[in-house]
């Protein structure tokens, strides 16, 4: 028997050599599996800036309302808006035919949803449009019979044209007929009759406002409100 021990090296566990984990051995997952963050990481810069964008539309015909921390911001009709990124814009369409019910400032609902004014409000409402109409038609006759260059002198004027038919003194209109070289006399019938005339009109838009303001506040709908015509009816 030969006892010469076997000297062949044999390996050793520690130098077995690890398998090697290849692109073969480890399953490829669908892409469309990824999750989103990791799904837009794999497409294409070129692919994401083509993307539709979410649109909304406006139809030219109708009102809307734009929508900023639950209130009403601005109202527009939507000739003014025909495309809008929804993402970006909160806009919401008026009933048709109640659009006057709405105003800017007016907040939405518990749920996020339009609410129309109340009638308080739309008398309020009425009334401010009302005395700034008033405001302007005022402005309007004082410029007609008032010009600028007299305002601060007309009053002394007819206190002088209401003195000389008294016989009293008239300084003022002494200075003034002479520089216009207008008789006296006659130029104070000018003044007087213009005063007449401009205190009639403004008695006619003081009345006036009056019982308009009457109509709103005796109102019992909406529509009543603006059926008020103010525009119209203080037009001399």
């Amino acid at each position: 028997m030969d006892t010469t021990p076997d000297t062949t090296l044999q390996p050793t566990p520690a130098q077995s050599a690890p398998l090697a984990q290849t692109d073969a051995l480890t399953p490829t997952k669908d892409p469309a599996d990824a999750p989103e963050q990791t799904q837009a990481a794999l497409t294409p810069q070129k692919d994401l800036d083509d993307a539709p964008t979410p649109k909304g539309t406006c139809k030219p015909d109708r009102f809307y309302a734009l929508i900023e921390n639950n209130t009403i911001v601005n109202i527009f009709s939507g000739e003014n808006l025909k495309e809008y990124n929804p993402a970006q814009l909160d806009i919401r369409e008026l009933p048709k035919g109640e659009e006057k019910f709405f105003a800017i400032g007016l907040s939405l609902g518990e749920n996020a949803e339009l609410l129309p004014l109340s009638l308080e409000q739309m008398k309020e409402r009425q009334l401010d449009f009302l005395n700034d109409d008033f405001t302007m038609e005022v402005q309007r006759v004082q410029r007609e019979y008032i010009p600028l260059e007299e305002v601060l002198t007309f009053e002394l004027q007819r206190q002088e044209a209401l003195s000389l038919k008294e016989g009293g003194p008239t300084p003022f209109l002494d200075q003034l007929a002479q520089t216009r070289g207008e008789n006296k006399e006659v130029l104070a019938r000018k003044i007087l009759k213009k005063h007449t005339e401009y205190m009639q009109s403004l008695a006619f838009l003081v009345g006036k406002r009056h019982k308009l303001r009457n109509q709103i506040e005796e109102s019992q709908s909406a529509q009543e409100i603006i059926n008020v015509r103010f525009s119209e009816a203080l037009k001399l």
